[in-house]
């Protein structure tokens, strides 16, 4: 929500901007491509992330992230990614997302310009949070990266504990606050990781 008004897509492609406070539709922008993330929104443009063409049951391809004009609907700028389902997250001129071929990346949310992107070593399907200059992300290669804001550099990588040979995947944005990173993965378990060395401070089964 902002401007007064509430921007969201729907899982066929299309985006739409509505009054907040009459509903009534300020505009509406179909696209051909699935989607399973909010927007974000800063500094008069709207920001969000698709994964791949119709069908919305089809494997492979590749997605989209698009900014448009918060008030217009007007593609401001698209940049080819992998399929995303990342919630686009801002910050200062940036704006960070993941995608299915693993990599998260810092476009300049003005522009577009790639800024950096990192590899990572599975699927990036939750959002991103960035705190203090750092990037930090689950993937489904039951991994927990911090990465720098600025470079995309990486600081440290910490993984999911192992159960019955296998170790669950992280399909959630991670939460960060008290010097710790919290994060919910596919075992059952919500994880804390020291933000600042990534070293396992506790894990509990839910």
């Amino acid at each position: 929500v902002a401007y007064g008004r509430l921007y969201f897509a729907t899982n066929s492609g299309m985006v739409f901007a509505i009054n907040a406070t009459t509903g009534l539709r300020a505009w509406a922008h179909q696209t051909d491509r699935c989607q399973a993330a909010s927007p974000a929104v800063a500094d008069a443009t709207v920001y969000v992330a698709f994964l791949n063409p119709r069908p919305c049951n089809a494997s492979g391809g590749k997605g989209h992230i698009v900014a448009y004009w918060a008030g217009s609907g007007d593609v401001r700028w698209s940049r080819p990614i992998g399929p995303s389902e990342t919630s686009p997250v801002v910050v200062g001129d940036s704006v960070y997302v993941g995608d299915w071929d693993g990599y998260v990346y810092a476009f300049s949310a003005r522009t577009g310009r790639l800024w950096w992107k990192f590899k990572s070593d599975g699927k990036v399907k939750g959002g991103v949070a960035v705190v203090g200059g750092r990037v930090y992300f689950g993937t489904y290669g039951s991994s927990v990266y911090a990465v720098s804001a600025t470079t995309g550099k990486e600081i440290w990588r910490s993984s999911a504990q192992q159960r019955l040979g296998s170790a669950g995947h992280f399909y959630a944005t991670p939460a960060v606050a008290y010097g710790r990173v919290y994060v919910g993965a596919t075992d059952g378990k919500v994880y804390s990781f020291g933000a600042d060395t990534g070293d396992l401070i506790w894990s509990h089964y839910t």
